[in-house]
């Protein structure tokens, strides 16, 4: 896949080729305070608050969280949230404790990558998965690594494409740059069953902001990804989407002055959703010609048409998402009160599952549809 992606610059031009815990939402009123619902799966404690991945499989789910005595923990759910047997070992995994974890899967088949602190500073890890057959491969050692805020998203994230290319990208040690400013670098690469490629060229951020990575999907044959810097005291995300047939390499600015909440695919466009001042919003991108399309996220709708959710939003033109089939990465997109975009949330075909940190722990809770209505249901 000789792909030519991106240096940034100083000014992260192209070079060639919270805190808080998220709030419960209050019970539906087909939900009595005497007949509370079970938790699909105990709650586990996990070593920071984005140390946990939540993601949709055929048939279910997968969780991964950092241990809170150090190390990668990973369950197989059902489509209810329950889990299949033990947490699977990762080989080869270190014990240091996690700070974040991020992952992908298409179909059955899962990818994973995770930043893990030492007392000799962080290093970057990687994994393959089957959910069918409940097996990991051995951690592949990435790159030592630089960290920004732990409690923040950013220093890794991972995307899968229609063609099964599990790719990580991940923040390395940071380096000096123009001016002798600091830089964050990042990278990409392939996780095989042979081991981790390289894809591309590095890319560099100056004055990176806390979340510095701002996205990653694939899209078909398409790559979209963007960077976060702080010019003074204002955010400023730049997004590149590339794509090879015809090769075309783009550039935009979503969401000026806004916090970057993160990235997912929606049909064959990314969106890329931030936490501006008036609110949440999202920008639809696609491919070359493409129009881009902004979306309010600040109220989205989530209701249930014939038996799955619906999620509908404001925009030119408005926004619309069956969940007809299973769907990760979910929770910047999300009502508020399903978690916050901090929270990680899954569609598996005929649940809503939602991971949230709590008081050191991540936790799981399940909505599923009661007619018109996502009710919680454990």
């Amino acid at each position: 896949m000789g792909r030519s992606l991106i240096a940034l610059g100083s000014a992260l031009a192209l070079a060639c080729n919270s805190r808080r815990a998220p709030p419960t939402p209050a019970p539906s009123a087909t939900t009595t305070a005497s007949a509370a619902p079970r938790a699909p799966l105990p709650e586990r404690a996990v070593s920071d608050e984005v140390a946990f991945e939540l993601l949709a499989v055929d048939d279910g789910a997968v969780l991964a969280w950092g241990q809170a005595g150090g190390g990668l923990g990973v369950a197989v759910l059902d489509a209810a949230g329950h889990a299949q047997g033990e947490p699977l070992a990762v080989i080869g995994a270190t014990t240091d404790p996690v700070v974040e974890i991020a992952g992908a899967t298409l179909d059955h088949r899962v990818g994973l990558a995770w930043v893990a602190r030492s007392k000799q500073g962080a290093a970057s890890f990687g994994a393959l998965g089957d959910a069918a057959t409940k097996t990991l491969s051995p951690a592949f050692p990435l790159a030592e690594a630089s960290l920004g805020d732990p409690t923040r998203r950013g220093h890794v994230d991972f995307a899968v494409s229609d063609q099964n290319q599990m790719v990580a990208l991940t923040r390395e040690r940071d380096e000096s740059c123009d001016g002798g400013q600091r830089c964050a670098a990042y990278r990409f690469r392939e996780l095989l069953s042979t081991g981790p490629e390289l894809r591309g060229l590095p890319a560099t951020v100056p004055s990176p902001c806390s979340s510095a990575l701002a996205g990653f999907a694939l899209v078909g044959q398409r790559w979209h990804y963007a960077f976060c810097s702080r010019t003074g005291d204002r955010p400023q995300v730049t997004a590149f989407m590339r794509q090879e047939a015809p090769f075309y390499v783009g550039l935009s600015k979503p969401g000026p002055g806004c916090e970057p909440l993160g990235a997912l695919a929606v049909g064959r466009e990314a969106l890329y959703v931030h936490e501006c001042a008036d609110g949440r919003r999202g920008l639809f991108i696609g491919g070359l010609g493409d129009p881009e399309r902004s979306v309010d996220l600040s109220n989205p709708h989530l209701e249930c048409v014939l038996g799955r959710p619906r999620l509908t939003a404001p925009g030119a033109p408005p926004l619309s998402v069956d969940f007809t089939r299973p769907l990760s990465r979910l929770g910047p997109v999300l009502p508020s009160h399903y978690g916050g975009p901090s929270a990680r949330a899954a569609w598996t075909g005929s649940a809503l599952l939602v991971a949230s940190w709590v008081k050191k722990h991540v936790t799981l809770r399940r909505f599923e549809c009661r007619g018109a209505e996502l009710v919680r249901t454990g």
